[in-house]
């Protein structure tokens, strides 16, 4: 039995039907998702990083690029949050759409993988005919350092720059040092194979411009209240003929 007043109090439709589980459930998976960690949150930039860089076409649910929460099914078929994204990861995404529509090899080459030596950190190689490009991938909390035997993976570089972060890595001999930021990584090419990466600020605004969020630009003949809208919708009645069946044709009078 549900005690009278108390915050689990059973409400019931207008079809007498008890939605407490119902509610329940909604409430546990809304506390689920408030409760992200934020060890979850950067580990997402990872998953960002390998599906832009790796073979296959990146497949992105919407809501992940701009950092959405949910739970199980049905919480994970929110509403796009307009307005209401993390900027940072919104620029992130588009700053890795950018790369790898630049560099062919990302979206064609093959994949190479190579022993990084450490065991945080994964790295291939993409390569085609226009483009190499050295992959490393860090799953660490912590920044990883990983040196790079060049003539090993056939790889010609007097300096490699990180196009994401355009972090130049000097090369000597034929070795060089990278430091692998923590839940991310870099895509290092050739300083002389170098292009210039272009991303629309302005048109990610949507995303994350609290000027975007629905309560704050709807124009609805209702009454705002926090951030629900209540509003009234008309009823617009059915055009009915002689039969009796509803009709949508426009009136030709």
């Amino acid at each position: 039995a549900v005690e009278a007043g108390s915050a689990g109090e059973a409400e019931v439709t207008a079809l007498g039907l008890d939605c407490t589980p119902v509610k329940a459930q909604s409430d546990a998976l809304m506390e689920v998702a408030a409760g992200t960690s934020d060890a979850a949150k950067q580990k997402q930039y990872l998953v960002a990083f390998l599906q832009f860089t790796y073979a296959g076409a990146p497949t992105i649910y919407y809501g992940d690029e701009i950092g959405m929460v949910g739970g199980d099914d049905p919480d994970d078929r929110r509403a796009f949050e307009w307005g209401k994204g993390n900027e940072e990861l919104v620029t992130y995404y588009a700053t890795l759409a950018a790369v790898r529509n630049t560099y062919s090899a990302l979206r064609t080459g093959s994949v190479e993988a190579f022993d990084t030596g450490n065991t945080s950190v994964l790295g291939y190689v993409r390569r085609d005919n226009s483009d190499t490009i050295v992959v490393l991938a860090n799953n660490s909390a912590s920044a990883q350092s990983v040196t790079l035997d060049l003539s090993a993976l056939d790889v010609e570089a007097d300096k490699l720059v990180d196009v994401l972060a355009s972090t130049e890595f000097t090369v000597s001999g034929t070795t060089a040092t990278i430091s692998v930021p923590a839940r991310r990584g870099v895509i290092l090419v050739d300083d002389n194979a170098v292009e210039t990466i272009t991303v629309n600020t302005t048109a990610l605004a949507p995303a994350f411009d609290p000027s975007y969020v629905i309560a704050e630009r709807a124009e609805l003949e209702g009454e705002i209240v926090g951030n629900e809208i209540i509003a009234e919708v008309p009823v617009i009645p059915p055009t009915t003929g002689g039969t009796g069946s509803s009709s949508s044709a426009p009136s030709t009078d």
